[in-house]
């Protein structure tokens, strides 16, 4: 580190890769089950529907939330209360919050 950086410069840094690392997570845990059946995983706005709308935010609207016109996205119902036109912000708290609800979902409908 150059002299007169510090915590503040690392915290920043740190933050940063936080956000990419974590929605890389997002995308590689639903491109691995990707051609699950639509009709089996609905369209309700379920923790299957809000990582798939992630993933497509992720790759196509800049990591901002963008609408599914094929889903029925609720953001007061949805695991992370993303609103859409919010800004993709995820932690490891969040990260595995919906990759919990994602597995429990697919669990439920797949098994």
């Amino acid at each position: 580190m150059r002299h007169g950086s510090g915590k503040g410069t690392r915290d920043a840094v740190v933050a940063t890769f936080e956000q990419q690392f974590f929605r890389h997570m997002i995308l590689a845990l639903d491109r691995y089950l990707v051609h699950r059946t639509r009709a089996l995983e609905k369209k309700d706005g379920n923790p299957l529907n809000e990582v798939r709308m992630l993933c497509s935010s992720i790759t196509d609207g800049h990591a901002t939330l963008q609408a599914d016109s094929t889903i029925k996205y609720d953001a007061a119902k949805s695991v992370l209360k993303l609103a859409i036109g919010d800004e993709i912000r995820l932690s490891v708290e969040s990260f595995r919050k919906v990759s919990r609800a994602f597995f429990d979902d697919l669990r439920e409908k797949f098994s």
